[in-house]
């Protein structure tokens, strides 16, 4: 199970073994990493709460860098109706760089 977050202070991947005195957003997102599962996070290091002032550019290449080093079967993103900003700038980030195949598949958004 891998877990990508747009924001955080960690950049990068962070293995399980090497995360250490996390910011407390980052803190959560290791929670919630741990009740999937644990595996890894990957932190884009792009603003909270500001995702629509940033280039979309910015956000699709966070998301083609995680897509092209885990190369998943299933990711789960936003809905594009969601209510929050920063979420749709996500969910139209993700339909840029996912495998074409993916796109389409009923079960990639929720």
């Amino acid at each position: 199970m891998h877990v990508a977050i747009r924001h955080g202070g960690l950049l990068g991947s962070v293995p399980r073994k090497a995360r250490s005195h996390p910011g407390e957003a980052d803190a959560s997102a290791l929670g919630v990493s741990d009740i999937l599962g644990g595996g890894e996070l990957h932190f884009g290091g792009l603003p909270d709460m500001k995702l629509d002032t940033v280039p979309l550019v910015e956000v699709n290449r966070f998301l083609e860098e995680v897509v092209t080093r885990v190369d998943p079967d299933i990711v789960f993103t936003h809905h594009a109706h969601d209510l929050n900003r920063d979420h749709r700038v996500v969910h139209e980030a993700s339909h840029d760089r996912l495998p074409t195949g993916m796109r389409d598949a009923p079960c990639a958004r929720f």
